[in-house]
């Protein structure tokens, strides 16, 4: 088990992987492989990207934006997905901190991320030691 940075000829997998993940059960969302691809590639172009490689096989990714709050301070995870059939084995809570110890030896001091209220997501990261803000609201208008 290995955490390496994403290359290109990974986008593919990892928009199948993305597509799986935000379109089931806990965010029912209308992800399609290829909407899943345009967005991966488009955050390529600004953030960081990881993998988490098991034998081979990528089982899930993180993609990271460290300029966008406070550059050099907080880096805000943009997406973060494991692979069904590698969720509930705490690969994923392995990945994390991983991520977290390089953005720590780097300077960071705070890890923000955006998630659902659903149950599923929103508890995952309270049992990670993460926390909501109690200085940020997100608002929506359609």
């Amino acid at each position: 088990m290995k955490i390496r940075k994403v290359k290109r000829r990974d986008f593919g997998e990892m928009a199948e992987i993305y597509a799986e993940a935000f379109s089931g059960e806990s965010y029912n969302e209308p992800w399609t492989k290829e909407k899943a691809l345009k967005k991966i590639q488009s955050l390529s172009k600004y953030c960081d990207s990881f993998v988490l490689d098991i034998n081979g096989k990528i089982a899930g990714f993180m993609i990271l934006n460290p300029p966008k709050w406070c550059p050099g301070k907080t880096v805000e995870g943009e997406e973060f997905a494991i692979k069904k059939e590698f969720r509930g084995k705490d690969y994923g809570k392995f990945f994390l901190n991983k991520v977290e110890k390089i953005y720590k030896k780097r300077g960071f001091k705070l890890f923000i991320f955006i998630a659902h209220k659903n149950p599923g997501p929103a508890d995952y990261y309270k049992n990670l030691g993460y926390e909501p803000t109690k200085s940020n609201v997100l608002f929506e208008k359609n």
